[in-house]
């Protein structure tokens, strides 16, 4: 159990004292096969940004290889064991206390596979210069596990058009969102933009423009609401929510590594059967028009 109070954002966890080094890790599994045993083995102690595997290569000093995309950036370290026979993983917790919780439960004392697993804190060589947002599905989780499912829910305001500054063959939408924690009394505000470029020769494709637009600024006014939110696990488990104040609202424009894999379409307009949605799930729909309410109930449904 934690002596102190612990304070997690929702910012990608890249201190090193979120971070595990395992090694150790026998070669008579597959890669996903490890990736899923040592998931629900880490998992077991606090929620989890992430899990990556890579295969040990052999090296000519023992010193702890730079971690991969999504791991801990440029890690070094001396190590107990060379490389070369078997998998090395960084995985990477929102809680510091979970982390050394896990340490002390796993390393040297679980056997995987006939090998007994290895757990050291990672070293980063640079922290970051500024803390990273978490993405919109990651603040969906990470929210989920400390609130509960039920415990927030995320309330549109808006969703509109930005027609200042135009771009060709561009639409760009601004939504509005509040994320609401139930049983605390406390919401979060945020503000997002979507941008896409369509084919102005395709109708087919502005269309597709608007609604990709429309979702994207959605969710990204999700995690300005998000990045907010502070959630105070005190020492006996439970958890307190405060709203950071101080950070204002900013439109920031997607990159591509953030557009990559989390916006999909499946059909235009997808109609919403009746009681699907909540009431209370959507509001400020009154002044919108009939698509950008549809599309509202939409995107609601998405997180529902």
């Amino acid at each position: 159990m934690a002596s102190s109070l612990e304070i997690i954002e929702f910012k990608r966890p890249d201190e090193s004292e979120k971070n595990l080094y395992v090694t150790g890790i026998s070669k008579k599994l597959s890669e996903q096969e490890v990736h899923e045993h040592l998931y629900q083995l880490f998992s077991s102690y606090g929620a989890l940004y992430d899990v990556v595997v890579n295969v040990s290569e052999p090296c000519s000093t023992e010193t702890q290889p730079a971690s991969t995309e999504g791991a801990v950036p440029g890690v070094s370290s001396s190590t107990n064991q060379a490389f070369g026979n078997g998998y090395y993983a960084f995985v990477k917790f929102y809680s510091s206390q979970a982390a050394l919780n896990a340490i002390l439960a796993i390393s040297g004392r679980y056997i995987l596979k006939g090998q007994l697993l290895k757990v050291k804190f990672g070293r980063s060589y640079k922290a970051a210069e500024e803390p990273v947002n978490l993405s919109f599905n990651k603040c969906c989780e990470l929210a989920s596990y400390y609130l509960g499912f039920n415990g927030w829910c995320s309330k549109i305001l808006s969703v509109q058009e930005d027609k200042d500054d135009p771009v060709p063959n561009t639409v760009r939408f601004i939504g509005q969102v509040i994320i609401e924690v139930r049983g605390h009394s406390m919401q979060s505000e945020g503000v997002g933009l979507g941008e896409f470029t369509y084919n102005p020769q395709d109708v087919m494709s502005r269309m597709t423009a608007i609604h990709r637009a429309k979702k994207l600024a959605y969710m990204r006014a999700c995690q300005s609401a998000f990045g907010k939110l502070l959630l105070v696990v005190l020492p006996n488990g439970k958890v307190a929510v405060e709203v950071d104040c101080t950070q204002s609202n900013r439109l920031d424009f997607a990159t591509d590594e953030e557009l990559q894999g989390v916006v999909k379409v499946n059909q235009l307009e997808p109609p919403v059967e009746e009681g699907q949605v909540p009431e209370d799930s959507v509001q400020g729909t009154d002044n919108l028009d009939d698509i950008n309410a549809q599309l509202l109930l939409d995107l609601q449904a998405d997180i529902d």
